[in-house]
This record gives structure tokens, sequence and C-alpha cells, in this order.
């Protein structure tokens, strides 16, 4: 199974309308580093325009039929002004899986599908596809072997 680290997994704090900085009408958009230091990159974007933000602690400013503006805090700015929002956030979990074994389900799918061709049915009468692991038969905790969810499913109409 493929995993990917998230880079800058907290990548945006939203503060629509906070206090400090923004005034009626406007909403925040600040950049954090995930706990490891990792920086993801964001891009904010409204009817008037966009930004692109890629560094730690990079903001924009957004307000109505304005282009967003671009700020940069310092920790002790970020600190103070989302400091209660960033401690009550749960720990970023260390691994994804993005893939759902498309991949895999595909190819058992279009095994299938050569050896229906062999067998004398149109090829025109078959469509594949595959639902990886997002329509199991039987539903288990990531990474349990059930060999019932590897499977094709064949439809006669």
């Amino acid at each position: 199974m493929n995993g990917v680290r998230p880079a800058g997994l907290l990548l945006i704090l939203l503060a629509v309308c906070a206090s400090a900085c923004a005034a009626k009408g406007s909403a925040v958009v600040v950049l954090l580093p995930d706990s490891d230091k990792t920086v993801g990159r964001a891009d904010v974007e409204n009817k008037a325009g966009a930004v692109d933000l890629d560094q730690a602690n990079k903001g924009a400013r957004v307000r109505r039929n304005q282009r967003p503006t671009v700020f940069m805090l310092t920790d002790p700015e970020v600190q103070q002004m989302f400091g209660d929002a960033v401690s009550a956030l749960p720990a970023a979990p260390q691994r994804f899986v993005l893939n759902f074994r498309f991949d895999l389900g595909l190819r058992r799918a279009v095994m299938v599908r050569n050896l229906l061709i062999s067998a004398g049915v149109d090829a025109a009468q078959i469509q594949v596809t595959s639902l990886g692991e997002t329509d199991l038969l039987v539903h288990t905790p990531d990474e349990t072997a059930e060999p019932r969810n590897r499977r094709v499913d064949i439809i006669v109409r």
C-alpha cells in the first residue's frame, strides 16, 4: 500500500473576521508549518484575484471584491492571533493512503475482461471500472486481508 507523508498537514488556519487583524467582511488565511516544520502550499482566491501562499506564516487577507493581499506574520504574532486554535487541533496523522487501490482493482477487472473476450464475448459489450476500496463487500479495518474484497462484479443486462 502506498502511503504519503503529508507535507505541511496543518496547511492553513482560516480565521474569519479575526478580531486582531480582520475588518468586517473579510477573512484571513495563514499558512502554518506542520509539527516537523514542513510547509505545504495554498492558493487563496476570490473573484477579484488569487495569491499563492508558499512560506510558513505567510498569510492573505481576503475582502469582498478586492484581490487578496499578502502579508507575513512573526511566530509571536501567529501565537497571539491563533495560539488557542492551534493548540486545540488534534495530532496530525503521519500517513495517508491516497490511491484506495483503484489501480489493483482495475488490473483485476481488465484481466477478467480479457478472459471474457477470449471466450467470445463482444468487447464492445464490456465496460470495465474500478471502485478500489470504496465499495467493499466486507468492511474491515485498514490493512486487513479479506479475500472476499478481491472480486470482480459482472453485471449482465
